[in-house]
């Protein structure tokens, strides 16, 4: 390949930002082998996980199946798409996360809207929207009997959380509210008036899409 044709020195020239994927995940992979070159097996990778949503879904024996990509490599490229995700997560704190709602559902996102299994997040915000604490509380497909009001505001109260925001996933990539879904989210508003903890948005998250009960009108 011509030197202004590969990726690294096309990268020094015009910045990662003029890169196309190929181009990228060849870099984190360096060096080709006797199954392709770098370029090679980054056109396999992007194949096989039909996209770079889908390739952070996918687990370290899962890219390791492709043909070329060893496990040190697999675990660098896992590793990278891990930095992003934390780095999407620092971005939400110490901001007011109403204010940069987008800001946040990047996060949400990369956090849980990946996920293959059902998961039920809850982010604790003080009296300026931003976050004290997030934590998953619950697994598997929602309804009432798995998600319990009373560990979600009792966690609410151990970390001094004025406001709540839930979050769930939905692994089927369509994030729009089931009937469940909205029941669930009535029952948290009616306890958040009691305790004095307001249910400021229930969002629902796929990997490429989310919905906002909130700027939906339904939480009025």
């Amino acid at each position: 390949m011509p030197e202004n044709e590969r990726p690294r020195e096309r990268a020094l020239r015009y910045g990662l930002s003029a890169l196309s994927n190929r181009e990228l995940l060849a870099i984190v992979i360096r060096h080709g082998n006797k199954q392709g070159s770098a370029l090679v097996i980054a056109d396999r990778i992007l194949k096989e996980s039909k996209g770079l949503v889908n390739l952070a879904r996918m687990t370290l024996e899962q890219l390791t199946r492709i043909k070329g990509l060893k496990q040190a490599k697999g675990l660098e490229l896992l590793a990278c798409l891990e930095l992003g995700r934390r780095m999407s997560c620092e971005a939400c704190f110490q901001k007011d996360v109403i204010a940069d709602f987008d800001t946040l559902v990047q996060w949400l996102k990369l956090e849980i809207g990946l996920k293959q299994q059902e998961l039920f997040l809850a982010v604790y915000l003080d009296v300026r929207n931003q976050i004290l604490h997030h934590e998953i509380l619950f697994k598997g497909t929602l309804d009432h009997s798995l998600v319990h009001p009373r560990e979600i505001f009792q966690r609410a109260l151990q970390v001094s959380g004025a406001r709540l925001i839930v979050v769930h996933n939905h692994p089927s990539g369509n994030p729009e509210p089931s009937p469940q879904d909205i029941l669930i989210t009535e029952r948290l508003v009616e306890i958040g008036q009691l305790m004095n903890i307001e249910l400021l948005d229930h969002v629902i998250v796929a990997p490429d899409r989310a919905f906002s009960f909130r700027q939906a009108g339904l939480l009025d």
